[in-house]
């Protein structure tokens, strides 16, 4: 159960539901499908949680179908570049045919333009985003070197440089995708 396999972290509040080697085995197992089983062990959960977040991998397998099927609210990460952008026309497509078939609430709220930078090819990003999700928030998370670091540190961004410009943008898209708690959304 879902349940049992959720961690406290150090993060007061903050719970996790790490993965494991085996997940990866899911995509090739012909037993795992389609089936909304996600969807409904979070709805059993009785974690005390006011937000799920699932972070999918990047391709569109049965793990990021599964995570689009349970999810009310879909962000879209797409990092400044070519190969990205060509991969947004596939994303687009699978997440209106999860709309479609499996989960007609799922609403993309945002897109976050990753390492992003003042140049053109940025803004051709974001008007692809606009185009291809007119109901999101298109935002921008300025490139950072200190993101990386804090990879490689395996530190959120906030932990090691909670003043990045990098973290104020992400600061600046959660105030607008959250509401503030004890308020009416």
């Amino acid at each position: 159960p879902l349940d049992e396999a959720t961690y406290e972290t150090s993060v007061q509040g903050l719970y996790i539901v790490p993965s494991g080697d085996d997940l990866g085995t899911a995509e090739y197992d012909p037993r795992a499908a389609r089936d909304g089983s996600l969807r409904t062990a979070i709805r059993k959960s009785k974690a005390p949680v006011d937000i799920t977040i699932i972070d999918a991998p990047p391709a569109l397998g049965k793990l990021s179908i599964n995570g689009l099927i349970a999810a009310d609210q879909v962000i879209v990460p797409l990092k400044v570049g070519a190969l990205d952008r060509k991969a947004l026309k596939d994303l687009h497509k699978t997440i209106r045919r999860v709309q479609e078939d499996e989960n007609p609430e799922l609403v993309v709220a945002a897109a976050v333009m990753t390492s992003w930078d003042k140049s053109n090819y940025a803004g051709l990003t974001g008007a692809s985003l606009r185009r291809d999700f007119p109901e999101a928030i298109i935002a921008p998370a300025r490139r950072n070197v200190q993101v990386a670091a804090a990879a490689d540190y395996g530190l959120p961004v906030r932990a090691l440089h909670p003043k990045a410009t990098t973290t104020s943008d992400y600061d600046q898209l959660a105030r607008l995708l959250l509401p503030v708690k004890g308020t009416a959304a």
